[in-house]
């Protein structure tokens, strides 16, 4: 490899859009904004994948990651005694 595509550059590059600044211009508190802005920046991708009238079937891990995180989200909830809730027009 020539330095070009390696993972050190891309995140020179991700940082370079993300924070309009370069990796060794970060300071103690960019790389959890670094990583929030990335977060953020793959969930709008995978929604804009997502919205589309025929998404490929290569987003089903994306769709499968989505279901388990509501899935713990929801035992959570229940874990903490919240009750059940009949939902308007549910069928039972």
């Amino acid at each position: 490899m020539n330095g070009r595509y390696t993972p050190a550059s891309l995140a020179r590059a991700v940082s370079s859009i993300l924070l309009q600044r370069g990796v060794e211009q970060w300071q103690d508190g960019t790389a959890g904004q670094y990583a929030m802005l990335l977060r953020e920046c793959r969930t709008r991708i995978e929604d804009a994948a997502l919205a589309t009238d025929a998404p490929s079937p290569r987003l089903a891990p994306v769709i499968r990651e989505r279901i388990a995180e509501l899935q713990a989200v929801l035992a959570r909830i229940e874990e903490n005694g919240e009750p059940r809730r009949a939902v308007a027009g549910a069928k039972r």
